[in-house]
């Protein structure tokens, strides 16, 4: 089961190499403040474009995957609260941050609504 979304748990495990990478190895975002909150929302679209993407390409007629939105928020939400908090707790030079949380949830938020919008075949 786990090979068919083989996307999404390989974006998944980037996004946490990402995230647990210790504070002084990024420098200072030079191009304006809050980027990160830019990268975390990119992050979180594309985690949730492909989930959609996995989910529908293998649960099409499955009628509990049909409203797939509130699984995909979820686990959205879920992956950027375990990442804030490790972050905050474990990370050295990182902090947690509810700024951070609010653009993945906005992220993945806009990442399915680009998947219904654009890629979903009716």
């Amino acid at each position: 089961m786990f090979i068919r979304f083989w996307r999404s748990l390989s974006w998944i495990i980037l996004i946490l190499i990402l995230s647990f990478i210790p504070g002084d190895k990024f420098g200072e975002p030079k191009l304006f403040n809050h980027f990160d909150l830019f990268v975390h929302a990119f992050l979180y679209a594309v985690l949730a474009l492909i989930n959609e993407y996995d989910i529908n390409k293998n649960y099409r007629n499955n009628f509990y995957f049909r409203s797939t939105m509130p699984i995909i928020l979820i686990v959205g939400t879920i992956i950027g609260i375990a990442t804030e908090i490790v972050q905050y707790y474990l990370i050295p030079n990182r902090n947690g941050s509810i700024y951070d949380l609010i653009a993945d949830i906005i992220g993945a938020f806009l990442g399915i609504t680009l998947f219904r919008l654009f890629l979903l075949k009716k």
